[in-house]
């Protein structure tokens, strides 16, 4: 197992960072140029570089790579930011980690795409696809047979019941629920915190 960076910090970047630990995963530092909080380390973690000028054609094969910029919908900087990281991994063909808490429940059959983060407690049910870069927090249910599209974030606590899609960069609020069945959530939508949908929602 290669030691981890992670591209980009936030708020949540102390769940990650757990998650790592409990894994027995080494960590190598974060690349960030306009790091969360503005300090030298993040969670004891020092910021080894800077997204401008890290070297990653040189360090592909020495690290594995997660992308940790926020996904907060509202602030446009930081969305940008997370697209340039993934555009970064895309580009030098990067090593992803996936980080998946040990207290979760994962049915045999799903498939989680590279990069992905799963929370603590979370519940994902039979024939579920995940994409890759996605974001499953705490407490989320997502139920059987669904699809959930890249870069997607499942805040804490919500809920989707069986046989949905959801599409590439869609935000879904803490507590948010979907109720129904075969419900498509267009790409880049927002849903927000304890909203339940019972309809589409377009793109």
């Amino acid at each position: 197992m290669r030691p981890l960076i992670f591209l980009g910090s936030s708020s949540s970047i102390d769940s990650f960072v757990q998650v790592a630990r409990l894994t027995n995963r080494q960590i190598a530092g974060i690349v960030d140029d306009n790091f969360f909080g503005n300090t030298s380390d993040i969670c004891n973690i020092s910021v080894i570089g800077s997204e401008l000028s890290w070297n990653f054609e040189h360090t592909r094969d020495q690290f594995d790579y997660f992308v940790g910029a926020s996904m907060v919908p509202i602030n446009t900087n930081d969305r940008n930011k997370r697209l340039n990281m993934i555009d970064i991994v895309e580009r030098y063909h990067l090593n992803l980690a996936t980080l998946i808490h040990p207290s979760s429940y994962i049915y045999p059959d799903v498939k989680i795409g590279s990069g992905s983060y799963v929370g603590y407690c979370a519940s994902i049910n039979n024939r579920v696809v995940i994409g890759k870069h996605c974001q499953i927090h705490a407490y989320v249910g997502i139920s059987h047979d669904c699809e959930i599209g890249m870069n997607t974030c499942i805040a804490h606590q919500g809920m989707i019941a069986g046989i949905n899609v959801v599409g590439n960069h869609v935000h879904i609020g803490m507590g948010a629920a979907i109720c129904k069945n075969n419900v498509v959530i267009g790409h880049h939508a927002v849903i927000h915190p304890r909203i339940t949908v019972m309809r589409d929602v377009e793109d």
